[in-house]
């Protein structure tokens, strides 16, 4: 059976560059680069399942197809309407024997940020990223801090812990749209500012000192870990994309170092 099909790419880049400020003891430079795409996947012969959820209690389960007249990696999966008030069980569109098309994982717009400031000796240097308009599924909040988590002592979620409607115990641990978060996040991916001394005495030349922050924050509504997420939920190779499985947080880091010459 021959799978090949096309994935059709349709978009615009633009970069700016400015330098806003441009005075003696002071200047102030600043890049944006934004790209705002969309794909389309034609001319396959077959659908292709991929987003395996296997494991904490969920076998089999997969969250995104490749199929025609649909985004690459297009989350496929129940349609959650919300919880019976009296069961405290799920809803689902058609009982949850259909699949529908839920949400895209590819964002419509990715940022880069970047902006130099200098006055008189001092500097600082900060770039920022973000993405915007797409979906990530919390696999995490989905198998491991469910409300069925309580039945073997462990944590659940905040957000699961304050629905106004509970949700039963026995509620059985289900992919669906339910698990759905918007992506859209700014983070401060790294800013740097450094006081220089210029020449100290006679035995050091162009002396200055820095701090470096890494990962320092990020914007978003995102409940998990952080929605610049890239865990392999991969199925015979077919990759997955924007689905958070418990993956290892990213590091925040500070550094103060010393530049000199001799």
């Amino acid at each position: 059976m021959n799978l090949d099909g096309n994935i059709d790419n349709k978009g615009f880049e633009f970069a700016l560059n400015s330098a806003i400020v441009t005075k003696k003891d002071l200047t102030w430079d600043l890049g944006v680069n934004a790209t705002f795409i969309q794909n389309e996947v034609s001319n396959l012969s077959s659908q292709i399942n991929t987003g395996s959820l296997d494991g904490q209690g969920i076998t089999g389960t997969t969250v995104q197809v490749i199929k025609n007249g649909l985004p690459i990696n297009t989350f496929f999966t129940k349609n959650f309407e919300g919880f019976d008030k009296t069961t405290g069980f799920a809803i689902y569109t058609d009982d949850g024997y259909t699949l529908f098309n839920v949400g895209n994982p590819n964002p419509k717009m990715v940022l880069g940020l970047s902006t130099t400031v200098r006055y008189k000796k001092l500097s600082f240097v900060a770039n920022m990223n973000g993405a915007f308009g797409h979906d990530i599924y919390n696999n995490t909040l989905n198998s491991v801090i469910n409300v069925g988590s309580i039945n073997n002592g462990k944590n659940i979620a905040l957000s699961v812990f304050k629905d106004p409607i509970k949700e039963s115990f026995a509620n059985p641990l289900t992919a669906s749209s339910r698990f759905l978060e918007k992506g859209n996040y700014l983070k401060l991916a790294n800013a740097t500012i450094s006081y220089s001394f210029g020449d100290v005495g006679k035995s050091f030349k162009n002396l200055s000192v820095y701090i470096t922050g890494q990962n320092i924050f990020t914007i978003t509504k995102f409940t998990g870990f952080d929605p610049e997420v890239n865990v392999d939920k991969n199925i015979s190779g077919v990759p997955s994309s924007s689905i958070e499985y418990i993956p290892y947080p990213s590091a925040r880091t500070f550094s103060f170092g010393v530049n000199v010459g001799f």
